[in-house]
């Protein structure tokens, strides 16, 4: 083998095409998370390095490139983390990026502008507009619309995975407290399915609204003391939720630090502020906004290819882990 080692080196090793190795060290999307992480530390322990870097390349080609990201409404709340990151991501490849609210777009905006990132997925009227400009869905089950490359996570895992780590804490009377929305109703089925299957009892307290503020959470906590089996464990919808039940389920006399596990979604590290030190779930926002970013890009280059699917899986995030995420947004705001 020479000094310097070639892809087609790295292909062997891998037991891999070259294309495929090439596509995966581009950051191309059509290439498995697992595959492409695997074919890096590869990479690395081999020494093999690129000659230019793609994403380097790729803002080069994305210069002046206006592309829109879509939502039904401003992405506030949970999704904050999703926006800032989408707009790091989407500047970083050389995109020039804008926040629309769909009820917004109509035709004569619509100049010079090459792709658009479409959060929840859109209406039929929004479909047609957009017909011709490169989208990607984010944030829609795959089956929403076939003819756009979407990149998601597992929303039913969420509702799964505060059930299992609920019930591991030793919880079996378990609750659910969510907005009006598609995605908490997939969220609280599989919570509820979860809970029957570990023998616990579950139960949902569904509020009117898109998300969870003061006004919800007062609600919310009034049905749940009246509930005639009090829970022992309790998943909010998100983080923000959370924080919003908090101090309303303390001032309704429960008792947090002994008698209610909590759990919500996001992964915020504000949450490790909160005394009973809740857990949360991680769906991973900030690597969605990378991906459909970059199979954008991907897609404007190849508008003809395969269409991509993404779904990552979400995971736990236990209260020690939170608290060392506090630890280094601290360290890291500090001058």
């Amino acid at each position: 083998m020479p000094d310097r080692p070639t892809m087609a080196d790295l292909a062997a090793k891998a037991g891999l095409s070259a294309s495929t190795v090439s596509r995966a060290l581009n950051g191309e999307p059509v290439v498995a998370k697992e595959t492409a992480q695997r074919i890096g530390q590869l990479a690395k322990d081999m020494g093999y390095t690129m000659r230019r870097s793609r994403r380097k390349e790729t803002a080069q080609r994305g210069l002046g490139k206006r592309v829109l990201i879509v939502s039904k409404r401003p992405l506030g709340g949970g999704l904050t983390a999703l926006a800032g990151a989408l707009l790091t991501e989407l500047s970083e490849l050389g995109f020039s990026p804008c926040f629309v609210i769909e009820k917004d777009i109509a035709k004569d905006n619509l100049d010079n502008v090459h792709g658009a990132i479409v959060v929840h997925g859109f209406d039929e009227t929004t479909k047609a507009l957009l017909q011709g400009i490169a989208c990607v869905q984010v944030l829609g089950a795959p089956c929403l619309d076939t003819a756009l490359d979407t990149v998601t996570y597992d929303c039913r895992m969420v509702g799964l995975l505060a059930a299992d780590w609920l019930h591991r804490k030793g919880c079996r009377q378990l609750a659910a407290i969510l907005p009006s929305n598609l995605i908490a109703a997939t969220r609280g089925q599989a919570f509820l399915e979860r809970a029957k299957e570990l023998d616990c009892s579950g139960v949902l307290i569904q509020v009117d609204g898109h998300a969870i503020g003061d006004d919800e959470a007062d609600e919310a906590v009034q049905r749940l003391m009246a509930h005639p089996s009090r829970p022992d464990g309790l998943y909010a919808f998100n983080d923000l939720a959370l924080l919003c039940l908090y101090p309303r389920l303390l001032k309704a006399g429960v008792d947090l630090e002994n008698s209610l596990r909590l759990i919500g979604c996001d992964a915020e590290s504000f949450l490790s502020a909160i005394p009973s030190r809740p857990a949360s779930i991680d769906v991973h926002m900030e690597q969605i906004a990378k991906r459909a970013s970059e199979t954008l890009a991907w897609r404007l280059l190849n508008p003809d290819d395969r269409l991509v699917s993404v779904m990552l899986r979400p995971e736990i995030v236990e209260p020690e882990q939170l608290m060392l995420r506090m630890e280094s947004h601290m360290a890291a705001s500090l001058p």
